[in-house]
């Protein structure tokens, strides 16, 4: 370094470059010098001032675009190159933007890369920038950890690239403990929830990071919440991974168990438990043949012995898990599951004849079992026996003969006991039904009242709107004002003579910005139908692609750990079309233009949005839809460029090899099978009056819970029939004209 301190850019660009001719060799050497020049200030200085970095930075630019005729050893020194540079000379870097972007792009794209050794690598760099990062909480770091959630969603198919980002992350987390859970975990959650056990196949990796999220003090209560529920619907479902679930449960459960939120959960967990407990000892119970000489066919015996043994598992694995959960210290928590369990012992008991020896164990928990059940017996059937005096009350008064109906004379005559129509006895249940469909009435009479008063205000706004547009155009058609006293009429003008300032600096190349209050109620209606039916759509490409590393002024983890604050810059909006089919019809200047007319039209304001949240990202998508694809449709409906664009976007993920399930079913559902919910809605389509289920988890004593797992809600579509108005009263060779002329311009112009 010495000998050619002072002529850095010759040594150290052509004369290197003449030494070490293959680039494997060349970033190598300069990846090596690279972090003992640095630690010089001096050095440092010189390998800027001279142009040298420059001349690197432009000649490993030059060959990661010439991927194709490089090595694979030379992709892997560039990287490298790319890695140290940027954590040596970060201030170099990220003095423009482009600069930073450009490595985060091609760490990406290192990603796509065929060769397994590639990926691997440009994963590891990546985990390194967000480490260094992450130390002297840079801006980027954020950016990088968005960047690297992406990625493991992307490739969460790919179990080894998988098992080697959730480590990392791991490790991260265990390195820097501020950092927020909340930005992975969510949209883990959520991938898992929708590809699970088709593209997303659980492994032990998984569990390790949710045991060490169920031990981490940045998991908050609303994601310590949905881990939960999602290991309880693991625990319950799968039997192989069981046993696993309940090290991050208890965990859970003891760290949030003087919570009010988690209790309530707990209880209900308790309660499925519980029944599944009960339903399956009562199937073992029938399953036992009464006959011990009844004739069972070998296959048949040997195939209800494995059921049982599974049974008898997941029975010893719910007892397991009670125990544990009462076990966990609190007071209040055990008093609420503490009756549960008892009245479960004794509806067993009921038909084995017999207590149930775990639940026995975990009653002796909180005392003397047989006190227990004694005292909860006791409280059930006096329960029972009032419930039975009130159905009595129905049947033993008698009415008079005389104000007796035939009807309920041959009732009598049949043995069946009539009830009173004026009784002292009032359900309660009824009385709450009674009150509930009152105040039902009331709210929508009101609400009624509230929607006349704002749709007459809308009404009045459009009116206004559309007054002051017709004006407008008829200014711009060279329509005069004839019906105007003292205007003068002038039926020449020059073109676009009075076209409006403001909206020739907006539509700089012709954009029209589309205000939803000005268009009909019909293409309202179906732009608020497509936004609502595809909201978790248009979430889901948002949250991919904010705060994705293209604009710097994220500042801290916590921007991404609150979607609410999110937002989408013009770089990101760009990079979204263009990776989704829109390569070479969209540019920033399309975007800027798009985003001062929204700016206008939302605020009022005539600056430019930097940025937009996730409502004006929905309008700029219409926006933009509408751009593209409205004179396919020859000025039909919005919302059938929004539809058209929405395919473009799915088959281009599909192209990717990315899950398309949530395009293909936008109201995609966790909870239930979507084949079900298909057959109920063509059993709704062919009868209206068809009658949706009710799904119960269980019933037992007087304790029930009932979850009801479908609603019947009206779809409004709209239909359009283009024809001339019987009103019109138009004679027969005009309508055969008008005919033909269509016929000729459709054909002609399509």
């Amino acid at each position: 370094m010495q000998i050619g301190r002072y002529n850095f850019l010759e040594m150290l660009t052509s004369l290197l470059k003449k030494f070490q001719s293959d680039p494997k060799d060349f970033f190598y050497t300069v990846t090596q010098l690279m972090k003992p020049i640095s630690e010089t200030k001096s050095l440092k200085e010189d390998l800027i001032n001279s142009g040298v970095l420059e001349y690197w930075l432009e000649y490993a630019n030059t060959m990661a675009e010439e991927e194709n005729s490089i090595s694979i050893d030379a992709k892997i020194e560039i990287l490298g190159f790319f890695t140290e540079v940027w954590i040596n000379y970060s201030d170099k870097i990220e003095e423009k933007e482009e600069k930073a972007n450009k490595i985060i792009d091609l760490l990406k794209k290192a990603i796509d890369d065929p060769s397994f050794s590639i990926k691997i690598i440009a994963i590891t760099h990546l985990f390194r920038l967000l480490e260094h990062f992450g130390n002297g909480k840079k801006a980027y770091a954020p950016i990088l950890f968005k960047t690297l959630t992406m990625i493991l969603l992307e490739n969460h198919a790919n179990l080894e690239l998988r098992d080697f980002i959730l480590r990392n992350f791991m490790n991260i987390f265990e390195e820097f403990p501020n950092i927020p859970i909340s930005p992975l975990f969510e949209p883990l959650i959520k991938q898992i929830q929708i590809s699970e056990n088709s593209t997303y196949c659980l492994n032990i990796t998984d569990f390790m990071l949710f045991i060490f999220l169920s031990k981490s003090d940045s998991l908050g209560i609303k994601n310590a919440i949905q881990l939960l529920d999602f290991l309880a619907k693991v625990f319950l479902n799968q039997l192989i991974f069981a046993q696993i679930c309940s090290l991050p449960m208890i965990t859970l459960i003891f760290k949030h168990k003087n919570n009010e939120t988690m209790q309530e959960f707990i209880v209900k967990f308790v309660k499925i438990c519980l029944a599944m407990l009960y339903a399956s000892e009562r199937k073992k119970k029938a399953n036992n043949p009464q006959n011990p000489n009844a004739n069972i066919s070998a296959v048949k015996a040997a195939n209800n012995t494995e059921k049982e043994v599974i049974s008898s598992q997941k029975r010893a694995l719910i007892i397991e898990i009670l125990r544990q959960i009462c076990n966990v210290g609190s007071q209040p928590l055990v008093t609420k599951l503490k009756p549960l369990i008892a009245h479960t012992c004794l509806q067993i008991k009921d038909f084995a004849q017999k207590n149930h020896k775990g639940l026995i164990v975990i009653l002796n928990m909180f005392g003397s079992a047989e006190d227990l059940m004694e005292k909860y017996e006791k409280d059930y059937n006096e329960s029972l026996h009032e419930k039975q005096e009130q159905m009595n009350s129905f049947s033993n008064i008698n009415l008079d003969n005389k104000y007796k109906s035939p009807k309920s004379e041959i009732l009598s005559k049949k043995g069946k006991n009539v009830s009173s129509l004026s009784t002292n006895f009032v359900d309660p249940k009824a009385l709450r039904a009674i009150e509930e469909t009152k105040q039902n009435f009331q709210l929508k009479i009101t609400g009624k009242i509230k929607l006349d008063a704002e749709s007459q205000k809308n009404i009045e706004k459009q009116k206004a709107a559309l007054r002051k547009q017709l004006e407008i155009r008829s200014i711009q058609q060279g329509v005069g004002m004839q019906n105007q006293k003292d205007v003068e009429v002038n039926l020449l003008f020059d073109d676009n003579a009075f076209k409006s300032k403001e909206l020739s600096q907006i539509n700089e190349e012709n954009l029209e910005i589309i205000n939803l209050d000005l268009e009909e109620d019909r293409d309202r209606l179906l732009v608020d139908d497509f936004n609502r039916k595809n909201h978790k759509v248009f979430k889901y490409l948002f949250l991919k692609y904010a705060n994705s590393g293209y604009w710097t002024k994220q500042e801290s983890f916590s921007k991404i750990s609150d979607s609410k604050s999110q937002k989408i810059s013009v770089s990101e909006i760009i990079k979204l079309f263009k990776e989704h089919g829109y390569d070479s019809l969209v540019n920033q200047e399309k975007v800027t233009t798009i985003m001062k007319g929204l700016s206008l039209l939302m605020t009022g304001n005539k600056s430019n949005l930097v940025t937009l949240d996730f409502q004006q990202f929905q309008n700029f998508y219409m926006q933009m839809a509408f751009l593209m694809h409205s004179k396919e449709f020859h000025g039909g409906p919005i919302n059938l460029s929004m539809e058209k664009m929405m395919g473009i976007f799915r088959d281009e993920e599909k192209k990717q090899g990315l899950n398309v399930a949530i395009y293909d079913d936008p109201l995609l559902n966790f909870i239930y099978d979507s084949s079900v919910m298909n057959e109920i809605n063509n059993n709704l389509h062919s009868n209206p009056d068809y009658v949706i289920p009710e799904v119960f988890f269980f019933f037992f004593f007087f304790f029930f819970f009932i979850e009801k797992g479908f609603k019947k809600y009206e779809e409004k579509r709209v239909k359009f029939d283009y024809y001339l108005p019987e009103a019109l009263d138009l004679p027969e060779n005009y309508k055969l004209s008008y005919d033909l002329l269509n016929e000729i311009i459709s054909e002609s112009l399509g």
